[in-house]
């Protein structure tokens, strides 16, 4: 089951995630997209745990949890072919 984190600090470098995600259990995949002018992380990201009940662990332990100043938010990742195409970008 793949999860989206939001809400991280912007520059946040990917060892830090990882460490803050990986105490729920095996991280299979990480991904963190970077701005494209200043090569930054852009404050979110997508993982995925070995188990789903690692990922239901991680849920409920870090969804909303306050961390360097900021509100996280840790829910399942929407599917790229389910996501409300009604935002368009021009």
């Amino acid at each position: 089951m793949k999860l989206f984190i939001g809400g991280l600090p912007f520059g946040m470098e990917v060892e830090e995630v990882n460490s803050l995600i990986s105490e729920y259990g095996k991280i299979i995949s990480l991904e963190m997209p970077k701005d494209h002018y200043t090569n930054e992380t852009r404050g979110f990201g997508f993982f995925e745990y070995e188990q789903n009940s690692d990922a239901d662990k991680a849920i409920k332990a870090l969804n909303g949890l306050v961390f360097k100043g900021r509100s996280l938010k840790v829910n399942v990742a929407a599917n790229k072919n389910t996501r409300n195409k009604s935002r368009r970008r021009y």
